[in-house]
């Protein structure tokens, strides 16, 4: 059976479009947060580099928005042949690269002499890489994913899904910030992390689907 033809969709174009940037929006921002405190500067940087944080969901969106597209053929050999493979090549490349750069090439700010051990173990790459590796875990999570989306009779169990991961990616961080120095925040947050072990639905893995929910099924005007 041929796959059916699949029609570029502008609205995820535009969206890598303002992911774009809202990175350099991060990149431009940032330093005005950690350079100046308390000061007008520290204000906006802080202001746009927390606005700009939508970036990396824009992306997810839209990456699980063509991935968990069941018009798309995918198998689980094409997925490590080609999207997983492609991926922990950068990372070895990328890993490599800033080893050697930063840990053998340019001297040790700290007079630290040259260590292979140390090189090696920056293989892992450098910082920012980090999402090169939130990738691969989507990626990985995937197939099970599309099981979610594809031949679904109705959309009532991606959609219970993606309410109890938005609420547990959402609610965990306010309840770790409103309970500093409370009783009942913290007995709250250890309820949440220690007892529920509710991290299944933690993660970007709810802006993954999300991105697939939005674009193929749709919200309600109401």
């Amino acid at each position: 059976m041929p796959t059916p033809e699949i029609e570029r969709n502008l609205a995820l174009d535009m969206t890598r479009f303002f992911g774009i940037l809202a990175v350099i929006m991060i990149h431009a921002s940032a330093p005005f947060a950690s350079l100046f405190d308390s000061s007008v500067e520290c204000f906006y940087g802080n202001f746009f580099d927390s606005l700009a944080k939508i970036a990396n969901p824009l992306f997810v969106m839209t990456s699980g928005a063509l991935l968990l597209d069941e018009r798309r053929k995918m198998t689980i050999r094409s997925l490590f042949a080609k999207n997983i493979r492609n991926i922990v090549t950068l990372i070895v490349f990328w890993g490599v690269v800033f080893a050697i750069v930063y840990h053998a090439l340019i001297p040790s700010p700290n007079g630290e002499m040259f260590s292979v051990v140390r090189v090696f173990l920056a293989m892992r790459g450098h910082w920012h890489m980090w999402f090169l590796y939130m990738i691969l875990g989507l990626y990985l999570s995937t197939p099970f994913l599309r099981s979610f989306t594809n031949n679904q009779p109705n959309n009532e169990l991606p959609l219970l899904f993606i309410i109890i991961a938005l609420c547990t990616v959402f609610m965990l961080p306010v309840v770790q910030a409103l309970s500093y120095k409370s009783s009942m925040g913290n007995l709250f947050e250890e309820l949440i992390k220690k007892h529920l072990y509710i991290q299944f639905f933690g993660g970007y893995a709810a802006y993954y689907l999300s991105g697939w929910y939005i674009v193929h099924v749709g919200i309600a005007k109401k």
